[in-house]
């Protein structure tokens, strides 16, 4: 296993006890957090995943999963750790890891490597997506930080699994580590 991965996937249970001690903030940006904050819902992210799955065209299953697995990964820990939201939230859900951090990561992950000279755009809006969770109230700042080593741990973990696996009765030898 790549020890970034592993590192990764470690930090991600390491943060959790903490992640309820460093309290959200509030800039008076509200309006601003919730258009951020939007583009990450779940049906976005449906639009967003099927752009990405269009643009890799040879490999639209991969992603398709990969988009799934990701939220299937961020409601197992969320489930498993049982992490509050802080104080006022509105949401029914437990807050560690962040999913639309996740997913604006998982995001910034994907297009960068389609776009490589839009990097830094893409992760300062991956970047504002989890400002925008804290300055909602809706997360911790450690959340979201949980939130975008999962999708660093999903993103680096599937093409390691695809090229371990048999592909019509043949094993696939090709390691694709991005």
């Amino acid at each position: 296993m790549n020890w970034k991965l592993a590192l990764a996937i470690a930090l991600i249970f390491a943060l959790a006890p903490f992640s309820s001690s460093i309290p959200c903030f509030d800039v008076g940006a509200k309006g601003l957090a919730k258009l951020i904050s939007i583009t990450q819902s779940l049906p976005f992210f449906v639009v967003w995943t099927a752009l990405i799955a269009y643009k890799r065209k040879s490999e639209w299953k991969e992603v398709v999963l990969e988009a799934i697995a990701l939220n299937l990964a961020v409601f197992a820990l969320k489930e498993c750790l049982m992490r509050p939201r802080p104080p006022g939230s509105t949401s029914f859900s437990y807050g560690y890891p962040s999913g639309h951090s996740a997913r604006a990561m998982w995001v910034a992950l994907h297009l960068s490597e389609l776009y490589p000279s839009l990097r830094p755009a893409l992760f300062a809006y991956a970047i504002a997506v989890g400002w925008s969770r804290v300055e909602l109230c809706e997360h911790f700042p450690l959340d979201v930080l949980g939130g975008y080593l999962v999708a660093y741990s999903i993103r680096k973990a599937f093409p390691l699994l695809r090229s371990r696996l048999v592909v019509n009765g043949v094993r696939n030898e090709n390691n694709t580590n991005r």
